[in-house]
């Protein structure tokens, strides 16, 4: 019913029947009712915001199978500002070692996302021990399994030669790959495509693929300081002309968009 398809929509109703299906043991009930709390208003939707319900209902989803349920919770752990004090004092606090461990259940539960994720906080030390052979371990089974994220990141380790012998080449083909599903990928594979160590640059592939990832953070549900960086990047290219077409107008909203997503130092430009 949350869906609107051939009935009324009805938030409420829906919120019901959720909460039915999580207590008949239907984990995606739990995973939705989940979400309906953090998408939460009391007034449109009928389910209050409510980040410590929502977790609560995200962790019977994990509980029961669904590894979306542990993955969503996990990046809750992750957020320093998953916590609102004024709604929602006892939301879930910023405790990386937690995430870990639902991030190992979700991927050991063949959720490639999950996967990904894990080795992210592998690659980074991020509440475990750094570890960058298990991090491309981890990036391996998740593009594998047809994660687009994985692939990227995979594509970084080759890039720089952590946990594997740096080879471009490779990194630029995992990027291609990746740019299918994750935006992530394009802006990479955009910045390899400027680099001269890597053979000739290709500044107007550069910017295509710049914008398609500055484009998806509006787009996809990506939008965060790292594809912000695409915006702000193709900002520069387009604000010095490195290439192609100087552009100082255009150049300015992308800095004011990447401003927006966390990159500061695009908000002096």
């Amino acid at each position: 019913m949350a869906w609107g398809r051939d009935v009324l929509r009805d938030w409420r109703r829906a919120a019901e029947l959720y909460g039915d299906a999580c207590a008949g043991g239907e984990g995606q009930g739990c995973l939705r009712l989940g979400r309906m709390h953090i998408d939460g208003d009391a007034e449109e939707r009928g389910v209050p915001f409510d980040s410590a319900a929502a977790a609560g209902w995200l962790l019977r989803g994990c509980d029961q199978g669904a590894m979306e349920g542990c993955v969503e919770l996990a990046a809750m752990y992750l957020a320093k500002d998953s916590v609102v004090p004024d709604v929602t004092p006892t939301g879930p606090r910023h405790d990386p070692q937690r995430a870990l461990t639902l991030l190992s259940r979700a991927c050991d539960g063949g959720n490639a996302g999950g996967c990904t994720d894990l080795g992210t906080l592998y690659r980074d030390g991020t509440g475990v021990t750094a570890d960058t052979l298990r991090a491309v371990s981890l990036f391996q089974g998740a593009c594998d399994a047809g994660d687009m994220a994985g692939c990227a990141h995979l594509g970084e380790a080759y890039a720089s030669g952590s946990g594997v012998p740096q080879d471009p080449a490779r990194a630029a083909t995992l990027y291609e790959q990746a740019c299918e599903g994750s935006m992530l990928g394009c802006s990479n594979l955009a910045g390899l495509l400027l680099d001269p160590t890597h053979g000739e640059p290709n500044p107007d592939r550069a910017v295509e693929l710049y914008q398609k990832a500055c484009d998806g953070t509006m787009e996809m549900d990506e939008g965060s300081p790292p594809l912000g960086l695409a915006c702000y990047r193709l900002g520069d290219v387009l604000a010095t002309g490195n290439g192609v077409e100087r552009d100082v107008f255009r150049a300015s909203r992308l800095f004011r968009r990447a401003c927006r997503l966390g990159v500061q130092e695009a908000c002096g430009r």
